[in-house]
């Protein structure tokens, strides 16, 4: 919306007219909500079997940000529509990168100060 009302870039348009084609903005939407579940069970699964989780997982959200910001420059579209897209995936892959561990790091530290509780494989620091 803020690239749209404010700057006038073309990037997603609910009525199918943006410069991606037939992308709205819920799908994008939903697409980046789906990426952060992916990733949630990604660094869950992390906690459970790799003895540094925190850095592989930032590995991974790492590479995978990079990706999704030079996918854009990839389709014959304006420069101001591809500068644009890859900035909103670069916010979306650094919200996913910090607050899933961080709430990762909360929980494990709430289900530590439980009685009789075990520390997961792997350690989050």
């Amino acid at each position: 919306m803020i690239c749209r009302a404010i700057f006038a870039i073309p990037i997603l348009a609910p009525e199918g007219d943006g410069a991606w084609g037939n992308a709205s903005t819920f799908w994008y939407a939903a697409g980046a909500a789906l990426a952060a579940l992916l990733a949630t069970a990604l660094l869950h699964v992390l906690i459970l079997t790799t003895p540094q989780p925190q850095r592989f997982f930032g590995w991974v959200i790492g590479l995978a940000t990079v990706i999704a910001v030079v996918l854009p420059f990839v389709p014959d579209t304006g420069l101001d529509t591809k500068i644009a897209t890859a900035i909103i995936n670069l916010v979306i892959g650094v919200a996913i990168g910090t607050l899933i561990p961080s709430v990762a790091r909360s929980a494990i530290a709430a289900a530590l100060h439980r009685p009789g509780a075990q520390p997961p494989t792997g350690s989050v620091r």
